[in-house]
């Protein structure tokens, strides 16, 4: 009985986590902040990068709970899936007017 239960737990916990793949818009989301943190301010960046992979561990955990799933729904009845645009980080580039 014990080992039926461990079986059924484990296709739950593989059929719900991996066959909801999304956009994962959070962790992407994090990652986009953290870049543009590291290219404005490195040394704040490199302090702040234990608290970021914290981040990023939550941010993919709700990103497989909630926000993969609600897209891979969507994205499977539409039959095309949703894309993520990454936004490049800007440097503010000093002139000789300033």
């Amino acid at each position: 009985m014990k080992r039926l239960c461990t079986i059924l737990c484990v296709f739950a916990v593989v059929t719900t986590a991996g066959g909801c793949v999304g956009p994962s818009k959070l962790r992407r989301g994090l990652d986009e902040h953290c870049n543009q943190l590291y290219v404005d301010n490195p040394l704040l960046a490199q302090c702040l990068s234990p608290l970021m992979l914290v981040g990023e561990g939550a941010a993919a955990t709700a990103d497989a709970l909630f926000v993969n799933p609600v897209f891979w729904w969507k994205d499977a009845l539409e039959g095309e899936g949703t894309p993520y645009y990454y936004r490049n980080p800007t440097k503010k580039v000093a002139t000789d007017d300033e």
